[in-house]
C-alpha cells in the first residue's frame, strides 16, 4: 500500500517547483451542450434515450439515474447529480455518444474533463471498463477501472485529458469500452457524465519513458504504462513482470527519483535511480496505478522510476530503470 506521507503528487510539485513556463495566447470560447447529460428517460430498463444534444447510436446507450437497477446493476450518484449515460463497454465499441464542439482555435490545448464508473451486473464478464475518447484527430483512453463486487456500487472518478485542436469545429466522441473480446456478449457496464471542456497548457509536449538497464545491466522486467506514457490528467500503470524475473515475488517496491543513476549494488543489480526515493508498495505484478494531477506545471518533468522485487527469503533484486518525461499528451 502507499506510503500515506509521501505522495507522487507532492513528489512531482517538489521537482517542478523551479521549471520555467512560457505563457501563450489563450484558446477561444467553447463549451459542451448538455455536459451534465440531463434528460427524461424510464430510467428502468434499457431505454436507448440519447440526452439532448448528443448523438448516440441506435439501441445502444442509455439514460440513466443512481435508481436505475437494470441488469442488476446498482449506481452512486455522480458529483453532478441526475442522469447520466450508461454504455455496454466492450472491445471493439459499439455503443456511443457524440457532438461537434465548436469555437475552437486551431493549434490550441484544451482539457476535456469527466466522470467515469464502472458497474457490476448480470452478464459482465470482463475485470474492467473505460472510455475511449475521440476529438478530432486525436483520441485517448480513459483509466481503466475494476468492476467491483456484484451488488456494490463503485464511486465515480474525474478524469482529465489535453487534446490539440486541429480545426475550428471538431467532433468529440465517448465510446463505451472494455479490455477483452468477444463481443458479445455485455462484457461491463460504464458510465459517463459531467462533461465539460477548457483551454489546456499553453505549451503541448508529448510524454515518453525510456528504458534503461544500467551498466551491468538489470533485468528489463519493469514495463512502461499499460495506458502509455505518463501524461498529465490521466492514470499512468508501470508493472513489474514476473515472468522470469523473481517469479516467487513477495512484494514490488517503486521508487521515483528526480536523478539518475548507475551505481553497481551486487548481489541484488545496479542502482538506477539517486536517492532521496519516493516509495510505493505494491502486490507483485500489481501496476503503480499512479494518478497523474493535472497540473500544466508538471509537463516537461523528467524523473526516473525503477522498481525492487523481494523474495520469500527478504532478499532484493533490482529492474532496469524508466526514464520519463510527463507530458500534456
Amino acid at each position: 500500500m502507499k506510503n500515506p506521507h509521501r505522495s507522487p503528487s507532492r513528489c512531482l510539485a517538489l521537482a517542478c517547483a523551479a521549471a520555467l513556463f512560457a505563457s501563450a495566447p489563450g484558446a477561444s470560447a467553447q463549451s459542451i451542450v448538455n455536459g451534465d447529460l440531463t434528460g427524461v428517460a424510464d430510467f428502468t430498463t434499457f431505454n436507448a434515450v440519447v440526452p439532448p444534444g448528443w448523438t448516440g447510436v441506435w439501441g445502444g446507450t442509455d439514460l440513466w439515474n443512481q435508481t436505475s437497477t437494470a441488469f442488476s446493476t446498482v449506481w452512486l450518484p455522480s458529483n453532478g447529480g441526475g442522469t447520466f449515460v450508461h454504455g455496454a463497454g466492450n472491445d471493439v465499441g459499439v455503443e456511443w455518444i457524440s457532438q461537434q464542439v465548436t469555437g475552437l482555435t486551431i493549434g490550441a490545448s484544451y482539457e476535456i474533463s469527466f466522470e467515469q464508473t464502472v458497474s457490476n451486473g448480470a452478464g459482465v464478464q470482463d475485470t474492467h471498463g473505460f472510455w475511449r475518447v475521440d476529438f478530432g484527430a486525436d483520441t485517448f483512453f480513459s483509466s481503466q477501472m475494476p468492476k467491483p463486487p456484484l451488488g456494490v456500487p463503485r464511486p465515480w472518478e474525474t478524469q482529465t485529458m489535453p487534446f490539440t485542436a486541429s480545426a475550428t469545429t471538431q467532433l468529440l466522441k465517448f465510446t463505451a469500452m472494455s479490455p477483452n473480446g468477444p463481443w458479445p456478449p455485455i462484457r461491463i457496464e460504464c458510465g459517463i457524465d459531467t462533461i465539460s471542456i477548457a483551454p489546456g497548457c499553453t505549451t503541448p509536449l508529448a510524454g515518453s519513458e525510456t528504458v534503461r538497464l544500467g551498466t551491468p545491466p538489470n533485468p528489463f522486467a519493469l514495463l512502461p504504462g499499460l495506458s502509455g506514457p505518463p501524461i498529465i490528467g490521466i492514470v499512468w500503470d508501470p508493472v513489474v513482470d514476473h515472468t522470469t524475473f523473481v517469479p516467487n515475488a513477495i512484494l514490488d517496491v517503486f521508487a521515483v527519483s528526480a536523478i539518475p543513476a548507475n551505481i553497481p549494488t551486487p548481489p541484488s543489480g545496479t542502482t538506477l535511480c539517486s536517492t532521496p526515493f519516493l516509495y510505493f508498495f505494491k502486490s507483485p505484478g500489481a501496476p503503480l496505478d499512479f494518478q497523474m494531477p493535472y497540473d500544466c506545471a508538471l509537463v516537461g518533468v523528467r524523473l526516473c522510476v525503477s522498481a525492487a522485487s523481494f523474495d520469500p527469503a527478504s532478499n532484493y533484486f533490482l529492474t532496469n530503470a524508466l526514464d520519463i518525461s510527463i507530458g500534456s499528451f
